[in-house]
C-alpha cells in the first residue's frame, strides 16, 4: 500500500477539479479576513472610527497585502517570522497619515503597538484555522513535482504522511519515469509542463532535481511564472544544511519559495499604476521645457523635432519609441550600431543627451502602455533578434514591460557594454521586482544625469543607441554573423565598459 493510500487520502481525478475555490484565495481571504476584523476591534475600542483613521487603517492592510501573500506560500509558516515585517508596515503606515490624525505621538503609539498586537493575535489564530482545515483533508494546494529521483519521492512520501503541510502531489513532470511513481503518476515530460499545469489546475510546482537540461527547465519555469502558481525548489546539497536564508521546510526537506515579482496579476497592475500617475504629472510639470526643447530643435537644424524607431516590447510585440531629434537627419539607424563620438551630433543634442532631456517624449509611450517608467531598455528588432540567439536569457526579459530606465543602466551596462550582463541584471530586476526598487531606480537615475551635467565629471563624448554611425554599420548579410556584431555582446572579454549615456540601450 502506498503512502497516500496509509494516509487516508484519494486522488481526484484532474477533470474533477474545475468550480472548486483555489485552495490559496481561501487562505488569503482568512488572513485577510481576520487582520481587518482585528484592525477594526481596535480602532472601535480606541475610539476612532473617523474617516481619518478609516484610511489609516486601509494604508495598513493595504503594506501588509506582500506578508499575506508569503504567509499564504509559507509551507511551514513561523509567526515569530512575521514579527518585525509586520511592525515595520504598521510604523510606516502611521508615519505616512500622522500629519493628518488628531493625536499625540503617545496615543500614535498605543494605537501602533495594539494594532500589531491584534494582527499578530489574528495571524495566529488565521494560521491555527488553516493548520487544522488541512490536517482534515479539507484545504490543500494541488502540487505538480518537477523531478522524479529519490528526491521527489520524499517530497511525495512528506505530503502524503503530513497533510497538515496542504501539499497533495497529484503528479510528476520528468523526462525520465523514476522511483516515485509508484506513488504518484507521471504525467509527461518536461515539455508538457505549462500544458499540464492548465489542464490540472495546479497551484503549486516543487522543482526538485530534474533529469532535463537546466536552460530548458529554467524556460519553462518563467512560462509558468504567468500561471498564478507559486514555484520551489529543493536547494542542492541541502543534506550539508542551510542558513536562516531558506526558511521553509516541508517535513525536514528545505523549499526555498522563488520570488515572483510582475509574474502576479496584482504586482502589474500596481507598476502600471504607479507608471501612469508619476508619467502624468511628468509631463505635466515638463511640458513648457519640452516646448521650448522642440522649439529650439526646430530652430536650429533642419528636419523633424522627434526622432521615431522601431522597437521590441512586452511579449516581443514591436512598438514605436519617441524621443527628440539629437543628430543630423539620417536613415540607417534600424540597421547600425551606436558607437562613441559621432560626428553628426548637434551641439543641442549634445546637450539634450547629457541632462537626459532627448528621452523625456517616451513618457508618452509610457502613457500609451507601449513602455514602462523602468524596465529593461527597449531594442531594434534587427539587433534583439541577433542577441536572442546568442544570449539564452536575453528573450526572457521581453516577459515585461521595457522601461525608460533600468536597473541594468544604472548599475553601468549602458552604451557599448556585454549585452549578456545587461540580460542577467534585467531578468533579475524582473524576479525580484517591487514598488519601493522602482523608485530607488529612478532615483538614481537622476543622480546620474545630475553629476553627468557637472562639467568636471561629464565625459567628452556620449554613446547613443537610437541613431549609431557609418563605421558600426551592419550590412544586411552580415547579420547573421555573430563575429561581425560589434562590441555589444562582450567588451574586453565581458568587462562593461565607461559611458555616458544614462537610460540608452
Amino acid at each position: 500500500m502506498d503512502v497516500g493510500a496509509r494516509a487516508g487520502i484519494r486522488a481526484r481525478p484532474l477533470g474533477r477539479t474545475r468550480g472548486r475555490i483555489p485552495s490559496r484565495l481561501v487562505v488569503r481571504a482568512v488572513f485577510s479576513g481576520s487582520e481587518a476584523l482585528a484592525l477594526f476591534a481596535v480602532l472601535a475600542a480606541e475610539h476612532r472610527l473617523d474617516g481619518i483613521w478609516l484610511l489609516w487603517a486601509l494604508c495598513v492592510l493595504a503594506a501588509l497585502t506582500g506578508l499575506d501573500r508569503r504567509s499564504v506560500a509559507r509551507i511551514h509558516p513561523q509567526l515569530v517570522d512575521e514579527i518585525a515585517p509586520t511592525a515595520g508596515r504598521i510604523g510606516a503606515a502611521v508615519l505616512l497619515v500622522s500629519p493628518f490624525l488628531r493625536a499625540t505621538a503617545d496615543e500614535l503609539a498605543v494605537v501602533g503597538l495594539t494594532a500589531l498586537l491584534a494582527i499578530l493575535v489574528a495571524r495566529g489564530v488565521a494560521s491555527a484555522t488553516v493548520h487544522q482545515a488541512r490536517r482534515h483533508g479539507r484545504l490543500h494546494h494541488r502540487v505538480l513535482i518537477v523531478g522524479s529521483g529519490e528526491i521527489a519521492a520524499r517530497i511525495v512520501r512528506a505530503a502524503f504522511e503530513h497533510p497538515e503541510y496542504g501539499m497533495r502531489p497529484i503528479g510528476l513532470v520528468d523526462d525520465d519515469a523514476g522511483v516515485a511513481t509508484s506513488t504518484v503518476p507521471r504525467l509527461g515530460s518536461l515539455v508538457d509542463l505549462e500544458a499540464m499545469v492548465r489542464r490540472a489546475h495546479v497551484s503549486r510546482i516543487v522543482v526538485a532535481f530534474s533529469s532535463s537540461p537546466e536552460v530548458l527547465t529554467l524556460r519553462l519555469l518563467r512560462a509558468c511564472e504567468r500561471l498564478s502558481v507559486e514555484l520551489y525548489v529543493v536547494p542542492r546539497f541541502f543534506e550539508l544544511g542551510f542558513d536562516a536564508a531558506v526558511t521553509d521546510d516541508l517535513w525536514g526537506i528545505p523549499l526555498a519559495l522563488l520570488p515572483c515579482g510582475l509574474a502576479r496579476r496584482s504586482s502589474r497592475a500596481l507598476k502600471r499604476g504607479f507608471d501612469i500617475v508619476v508619467s502624468a504629472l511628468a509631463l505635466t510639470v515638463l511640458s513648457p521645457l519640452l516646448a521650448i526643447v522642440a522649439a529650439a530643435i526646430r530652430c536650429t537644424d533642419p528636419g523633424p523635432v522627434t526622432f521615431r524607431q522601431s522597437r521590441v516590447g512586452l511579449d516581443g510585440r514591436h512598438f514605436t519609441v519617441i524621443k527628440f531629434r539629437t543628430m543630423v537627419a539620417n536613415d540607417d539607424g534600424d540597421r547600425t550600431w551606436s558607437v562613441v563620438a559621432d560626428p553628426r551630433v548637434t551641439r543641442l543634442g549634445r546637450f539634450l543627451r547629457r541632462t537626459g532631456l532627448d528621452e523625456a517624449p517616451q513618457l508618452f509611450n509610457v502613457l500609451l502602455g507601449h513602455m514602462s517608467l523602468v524596465g529593461p531598455r527597449p531594442e531594434r528588432p534587427v539587433f534583439a533578434g541577433i542577441f536572442a540567439a546568442a544570449v539564452p536569457e536575453y528573450e526572457a526579459r521581453h516577459r515585461v514591460r521595457v522601461g525608460i530606465t533600468g536597473w541594468a543602466q544604472v548599475n553601468g551596462l549602458r552604451g557599448d557594454t556585454s549585452i549578456a550582463d545587461r540580460a542577467r541584471f534585467d531578468n533579475y530586476y524582473v524576479a525580484n521586482w517591487t514598488l519601493r526598487g522602482d523608485m530607488v531606480i529612478l532615483l538614481r537615475t537622476v543622480l546620474l544625469l545630475v553629476r553627468q551635467m557637472i562639467p568636471d565629471r561629464a565625459a567628452p563624448a556620449e554613446v547613443d543607441l537610437e541613431t549609431p554611425t557609418p563605421a558600426a554599420a551592419l550590412t544586411a548579410s552580415s547579420l547573421p554573423i555573430m563575429e561581425d556584431l560589434p562590441s555589444p555582446l562582450g567588451v574586453a572579454g565581458g568587462v562593461p565598459a565607461p559611458a555616458t549615456q544614462i537610460s540608452t540601450g
